[in-house]
């Protein structure tokens, strides 16, 4: 299952990531980061470490400052955040599960890993979340 959620997570990425090329290469929007690779914000200290988080704020903004094509743009930013949405799920169904593995499973070193993931998955859910609640 785990590896499931994992493939599902890389495909997002994927239709992010064209997303992302239509936002720089037709719509001309700067600073867009693709998951993979270091954008202005990482650099710049700025970042939340997400991509998905940055490039919505950027579009977002695009949008707010009355870019030429903002009805387009929306239709992008939606597709973006219904993609966080999914996103907030899957880490959920993670905590879950490694929440359960912890608790019912592992035993000793195993179950200090499996906790130590699992508060990686609920930070990375409380992410998504909160951002998916904007």
């Amino acid at each position: 299952m785990r590896e499931q959620l994992a493939k599902i997570l890389q495909i997002i990425e994927a239709k992010e990531n064209e997303i992302y090329d239509r936002l720089i290469n037709e719509f001309g929007i700067a600073n867009i980061s693709k998951h993979g690779q270091q954008g202005v914000f990482d650099l710049l200290g700025l970042s939340a470490g997400e991509p998905s988080f940055n490039n919505l704020t950027l579009v977002e903004a695009a949008i707010h400052n009355n870019h030429q094509a903002a009805d387009q743009l929306f239709i992008l930013k939606n597709s973006l955040h219904a993609y966080q949405g999914v996103k907030h799920q899957i880490y959920s169904v993670e905590t879950d599960l490694k929440e359960a593995f912890a608790k019912h499973v592992a035993q000793g070193e195993e179950d200090t890993l499996a906790r130590d993931e699992q508060l990686q998955f609920e930070a990375a859910k409380q992410s998504y979340e909160k951002n998916f609640a904007r």
